[in-house]
């Protein structure tokens, strides 16, 4: 496989970020990666699909669809609420960790922290301007009305 040069330009066609999905999906799905993934869950999203990837052992990894998931919606962002309310509903759940360099995904995280009602930080910038934000204490910190 030859490695694009340009990534920026690679990435900005729709055909080949649906190809570099899928092919990191098959790779996440290998034992391989078993190790990475022991104790831990990752919800990874393929075009219209969301697979759960386990490791309860470390030497194997589980691939499960996750139904509820399974979603038309194109804009990454408003999808990022739809599993934030997923997983706040799982019984072992306590934080939610996002991150994104977005700050529409900001505002998103700031509208339905209360309603997702679990400990949501996100997780934004770069090297020295990385921060950890917990949008649940924020987002509780601004009055209503304003």
């Amino acid at each position: 496989m030859k490695v694009p040069r340009n990534w920026k330009l690679f990435m900005s066609s729709d055909e080949n970020k649906k190809a570099l999905t899928s092919f990191l999906l098959n790779e996440f799905q290998k034992d391989s990666f078993a190790p990475r993934l022991f104790k831990r869950e990752l919800y990874f999203v393929c075009e219209d699909r969301c697979e759960l990837l386990t490791s309860d052992d470390g030497v194997s990894v589980t691939s499960k669809p996750i139904q509820d998931l399974f979603s038309l919606q194109e804009e990454a962002d408003t999808r990022i609420i739809l599993h934030c309310f997923y997983v706040s509903k799982q019984p072992f759940t306590s934080r939610i960790i996002i991150k994104s360099p977005d700050s529409d995904v900001f505002l998103l995280l700031m509208s339905f922290a209360e309603a997702i009602g679990k400990s949501i930080i996100f997780d934004t910038g770069t090297g020295n301007n990385r921060r950890l934000l917990d949008m649940s204490q924020l987002s509780s910190s601004i009055p209503e009305h304003l």
